[in-house]
């Protein structure tokens, strides 16, 4: 099996009780069957205390006291690891904040942005993410019914993808808006099987004339403030409808739907969006890794439905959203801190990604909500 991996998950270590949100509070965590065996049958006080801190019932998890799960000790370490090392764990304590993505005879691992050293580790290196290969000799465990043909397509498209977003001879603004146009021809031609199409667009996405082609398309899509605004707010009436674990994500949307209401009428707030890129230009790497590893995460997951350019849309509005956040951060503060943008990024992806129906609603809303339509989001995308 082809095992796949971005070459920072190697360099990730657990914060532990240094977490300044631990992913042992805000959610109940699952128990396995196996870890659920282990520790009815776990000896002594230590085994009273485990049990006591487990709901029973056809899905066991461990009990929340004060937010926290009931086995998190004062100083923000794990009891049960503590007592009887990582081995002890169940199957979600041990494999989090990791994930892995079978295809066939390939394993995609990566690492969640829902945890704030995750995101500290990927900012804290501007170079482009570069990802390892390797081969093992374990079984296919997954005997899939994905196309051969669909799957590949999706492969080269998505290493044309990475290959543009690592571009950085264009801005930001630019690589979004070509991604966006060559993910919108890619469904198209995927919708009719057309793979030899997929390839001819990865060939004119990476070609010099072809982006230059495409870019000189941009000034269709300026329209102006007011209207940007106005598509950014209707964004938010769709994430401020989301499944919520705390209300710190929620609020801040909030408060940035009031800084774009006041935007769209005063035209001073943009005047300072060139000021806001240039302050920001140095870090403008944060963007493209957020995409990279959001769109590791989830663009093979389209060889299942073949739907590419919802998973596309999520990411990039994600990414947009988080630029808006950035921006209304910098004007109150006149500046951008590291543990800002850790702080935003994690929580976005700890309140959207970790809940299924968060995930199912907005892929839904990127393929039918007239505000995710593509002509919509290449205007937010190139102002």
């Amino acid at each position: 099996m082809k095992l796949v991996s971005p070459e920072f998950a190697t360099r990730f270590q657990c914060a532990a009780g240094r977490c300044p949100d631990t992913c042992c509070q805000n959610w109940q965590i699952a128990i396995d069957p196996q870890a659920a065996a282990y520790y009815r049958a776990l000896p002594g006080t230590l085994g009273d205390q485990v049990r006591a801190a487990i709901e029973d019932g056809d899905a066991p998890c461990f009990r929340l006291k004060n937010g926290c799960c009931a086995l998190l000790d004062e100083d923000g370490l794990c009891h049960l690891q503590r007592n009887l090392g990582e081995g002890a764990l169940c199957a979600d304590c041990r494999k989090y904040p990791r994930f892995t993505r079978e295809y066939g005879g390939l394993l995609e691992s990566g690492l969640n942005l829902s945890c704030p050293e995750v995101v500290r580790l990927v900012l804290s290196d501007p170079s482009p993410i570069a990802f390892v290969e390797s081969f093992n000799t374990q079984s296919v465990t997954n005997l899939n019914t994905i196309d051969g043909s669909a799957f590949l397509a999706l492969k080269n498209a998505r290493h044309a993808a990475f290959r543009l977003l690592q571009n950085r001879s264009l801005s930001i603004s630019q690589r979004v808006f070509l991604l966006l146009k060559f993910a919108d021809a890619a469904q198209y031609a995927l919708n009719r099987k057309d793979y030899p199409a997929v390839e001819r667009l990865c060939v004119k996405l990476l070609s010099p004339l072809g982006r230059k082609a495409e870019l000189r398309k941009t000034s269709q899509y300026r329209f102006g403030n007011s209207l940007c605004c106005s598509i950014l707010s209707s964004w938010l009436d769709i994430y401020t409808g989301l499944e919520t674990l705390t209300q710190k994500w929620p609020a801040l949307l909030e408060k940035l739907d009031v800084f774009l209401s006041v935007a769209a009428e005063h035209a001073y707030y943009r005047t300072q969006w060139p000021q806001f890129v240039q302050a920001r230009k140095a870090q403008s790497y944060e963007y493209e890794h957020y995409l990279i590893c959001t769109l590791f995460k989830y663009w093979l997951e389209a060889s299942d439905d073949g739907q590419l350019l919802p998973r596309v849309k999520y990411a990039m509005v994600s990414m947009l959203l988080l630029r808006e956040l950035n921006f209304m951060q910098w004007l109150e503060k006149g500046q951008l801190l590291p543990s800002d943008q850790v702080e935003t990024i994690h929580l976005m992806a700890r309140e959207i990604e970790h809940s299924e129906e968060n995930m199912n609603t907005l892929l839904a809303s990127m393929d039918s909500e007239r505000c995710f339509r593509t002509e919509a989001l290449l205007q937010v995308a190139i102002v």
